[in-house]
């Protein structure tokens, strides 16, 4: 996967959720308008990211709009609904390098409406019903010399 444009993520910030928000490239007023309603969230621990594919009319737009932002991850390809899967893959694939940066990462299209506070409640409710941890040794996996322990929680 080929990244155009890359947002700027401090790795040493840990947010409790991360919103992938896919969007066209063409839509720059419209994704102006979401950071401005996303910003009353910023407290939350709650971070943002625009994934947006290729469409060489609007690149360079992206690219500036990009730098000013920070806040978007555009792949190298063609933006069509064909590559809606692919422009997803890409963007879980490029946060997979940074796996201790969210507690919890959401995929949304820019044309959907989010009830954030429910959303919390829905994460919150989950952290109480995952108390049980349950340990497993698998001493035929080894790596790096080690057993390797998996940890499940319930």
């Amino acid at each position: 996967m080929e990244y155009l444009c890359v947002p700027y993520l401090n790795l040493h910030s840990h947010y409790r959720l991360l919103i992938l928000v896919v969007s066209a490239a063409r839509e720059t007023k419209e994704r102006q308008i979401l950071r401005n309603r996303f910003s009353r969230f910023s407290n939350q621990n709650i971070r943002f990211l625009f994934v947006i594919a290729s469409d060489p009319a609007f690149n360079d737009e992206v690219k500036r709009e990009s730098i000013s932002s920070e806040d978007i991850l555009q792949l190298n390809h063609i933006d069509s609904y064909h590559n809606l899967t692919l422009t997803t893959f890409g963007a879980f694939q490029y946060i997979s390098h940074f796996s201790n940066i969210a507690d919890y990462v959401m995929k949304t299209d820019s044309d959907c409406a989010l009830n954030i506070n429910r959303i919390l409640q829905i994460i919150d409710s989950l952290l109480k019903m995952c108390t049980l941890v349950i340990v497993i040794q698998v001493p035929s996996t080894i790596q790096n010399g080690q057993e390797r322990t998996m940890f499940l929680q319930n």
